[in-house]
């Protein structure tokens, strides 16, 4: 088949996958998304595979198939690190991290979020970092590690003219609540 044929076959499927997952169909939705996939890959086209492996992990996701989904953000996160697309590796990590949450895999999901924090501080990406710690705060919420009475967590976002914010989280097991405290700091002075 003609590149050109290939290309409108995928368009077509890639369509009738999407519709099928509105509706619900899962398994069925990922059939078609997996020739889709097939297609993208014979033809070189990479942004047509980045779409297809980006509908597949949330359609697993969706019908809780959790390690199927991790497998296949693991699958874009290779591609977008040949591709040194940094923003695209933070958004993937954070999906893989919230993925394994979800699943009770609380080691894996740390191990991405803090991946993914790594990346948006340098990218100096303030909303990323934001979301990164809310989700490492939400793990640790969610462990209550059997034994420890309670965990501590402290991060400082530079946040530009010499400003910094300080996020000092604290979990107690025995009151089953986690408490923050947040401080801006300017050139040495705290502001609020």
């Amino acid at each position: 088949m003609a590149s050109e044929e290939l290309k409108s076959r995928a368009e077509l499927l890639f369509e009738n996958g999407r519709k099928t997952y509105e509706e619900g169909k899962g398994e069925e939705s990922l059939e078609l998304f997996y020739q889709v996939l097939d297609i993208y890959r014979q033809n070189g086209d990479k942004d047509g595979e980045i779409a297809a492996l980006g509908y597949i992990a949330v359609i697993y996701r969706s019908i809780n198939k959790f390690e199927k989904s991790v497998e296949t953000y693991t699958s874009l996160l290779k591609i977008f690190e040949d591709l040194h697309d940094v923003a695209d590796q933070g958004k993937v990590l954070n999906n893989i991290g919230l993925i394994s949450a979800r699943a009770g895999n609380y080691e894996d999901a740390l191990k991405s979020f803090n991946r993914a924090l790594d990346i948006f501080k340098a990218m100096d990406n303030k909303h990323g970092v934001a979301d990164q710690l809310g989700n490492i705060g939400s793990v640790y919420r969610d462990i209550k590690q059997s034994g420890a009475n309670h965990w501590h967590f402290k991060s400082f976002l530079g946040i530009g003219r010499g400003a910094t914010v300080h996020i000092d989280c604290k979990w107690d097991k025995f009151s089953q609540r986690i408490s923050c405290s947040l401080e801006r700091e300017q050139s040495g002075n705290i502001i609020y």
